[in-house]
């Protein structure tokens, strides 16, 4: 498809048929991605029309030579392009990783005229290149060390489909846990049926995130209120999430933007918050679609799904009573409303799942005591249940595996990250 860049008409300008006229310039594309490209120009008018063209960089403001076919430090008789006629012309533009801009002048001489536009003496249009945009997901959360599910870099001036869309991939990925002296592993939000140690999501738990500084409180530096105006307004749309209203401190309750005034520069809230003059504002675009309409990133997700660990311990002194307390050789990932299974537990008195009701883990990572619920251990001094029996934790566990698959099928104009909040689909356990 053509791109017309006329001065006046996203058509093409069919004007007067004047003896010696030039009535359309046009280009293949007026956006190039970061690789190295041939821009095309055509120029239509009467066959006897002449003109003299010369194509700038604006980076280092080189000038195109027409003989070497590239852009030179050092101006000679080669670079303009004399004497030219109707046609095509083609131009070899380099590769730029940051992408640039070159500008394109025609200047036409014996007798001819530009019949579009508002000057007939000159025209001038610039085309850009694109440079290519890195995007990364990360995954990060309470407790997690933070870490790259993968990255993915490429100009945003093409529009991928299922079948050619770049992907990032995690295949069972192990997200790193920081470690802490009291672990009571996660919990998955959104358990899949008859296996607490595997869950789903959705695409609304990802984010993009962006700062702003407050000018104004509509109500008074530091006054509960809904309004404020910011110096830049850049990315912000009405769905986004305010995560902090002063560096770290969260609002009260959930807070949304609702309105957005591009004139005055007005962010309008779901709820009050004691803004306070020149402090600084966290928003979050949460799922997908916001994500795209602040930054023009267009992503999918497909197979998401998160796996616990399976954690196991084992019976530290022999049990010789029926009891609710066991005592463990280690506490690490299991915390309380998890199951337990292990030989030995008198299920008669109830027909629920056995629980951890409680845990004590005062020396976690070697021992502790676990006390379960809907059931007892069934043992006697005859028929005890022997030390480093193993028992299994099913729903907690500290060690958590991702498994996702991340279409891009358009790149943002500049780097950006992309968060996995592990906060949205996991829970840290507690001991009791």
């Amino acid at each position: 498809m053509a791109y017309n860049v006329t001065q006046q008409s996203s058509a093409r300008v069919l004007a007067n048929t004047n003896k010696n006229n030039i009535k359309s310039i046009f280009f293949n594309k007026n956006i190039f991605d970061a690789n190295s490209n041939i821009v095309e120009l055509t120029v239509e008018g009467s066959s006897n029309a002449v003109f003299n063209m010369t194509v700038e960089r604006s980076s280092d403001n080189r000038k195109y030579n027409f003989s070497t076919k590239t852009f030179e430090a050092s101006v000679t008789s080669s670079s303009t392009l004399k004497n030219a006629i109707t046609g095509k012309y083609q131009i070899n533009i380099p590769a730029a990783a940051s992408g640039d801009t070159y500008t394109f002048i025609i200047i036409p001489i014996k007798e001819t005229e530009i019949t579009f536009g508002k000057n007939n003496l000159h025209f001038q249009t610039t085309v850009e290149q694109k440079g290519s945009a890195r995007v990364v997901v990360r995954a990060t959360g309470d407790g997690f060390a933070g870490q790259d599910i993968g990255d993915l870099t490429h100009a945003p001036t093409k529009t991928f489909y299922a079948a050619t869309a770049p992907v990032i991939k995690a295949q069972d990925l192990q997200l790193v846990v920081s470690p802490a002296a009291t672990d009571f592993g996660y919990f998955l939000k959104n358990i899949l049926p008859n296996n607490p140690n595997l869950g789903t999501f959705q695409n609304d738990v990802f984010y993009w995130q962006t700062t702003e500084n407050i000018v104004t409180n509509a109500a008074g530096s530091g006054v509960s209120g809904n309004t404020v105006t910011v110096a830049d307004l850049s990315n912000l749309v009405v769905g986004m999430e305010l995560t902090y209203h002063k560096t770290t401190t969260a609002p009260a309750s959930t807070t949304t933007i609702t309105d957005i005034n591009v004139t005055t520069k007005t962010i309008v809230f779901s709820s009050n918050s004691p803004f306070e003059h020149g402090q600084t504002m966290t928003f979050r675009a949460y799922g997908f679609r916001l994500i795209k309409k602040a930054i023009g990133i267009s992503l999918d997700l497909n197979l998401p799904s998160l796996r616990l660990g399976q954690v196991t311990t084992s019976v530290r002194t022999a049990i010789t009573a029926g009891q609710s307390t066991i005592d463990v050789n280690g506490m690490t990932g299991i915390g309380k409303g998890s199951e337990i299974r292990m030989r030995g537990l008198d299920k008669s008195t109830s027909s629920s799942t056995t629980l951890v009701s409680a845990v004590d883990n005062t020396n976690g990572l070697t021992q502790g005591v676990l006390t379960v619920s809907n059931a007892e251990t069934s043992a006697s001094v005859s028929r005890p249940i022997p030390a480093k029996t193993k028992i299994y934790i099913d729903g907690s566990s500290n060690e958590v595996f991702l498994t996702a698959v991340i279409y891009i099928y358009k790149f943002p104009q500049a780097n950006q990250t992309v968060i996995l909040d592990l906060d949205r689909v996991l829970t840290i356990g507690l001991g009791s």
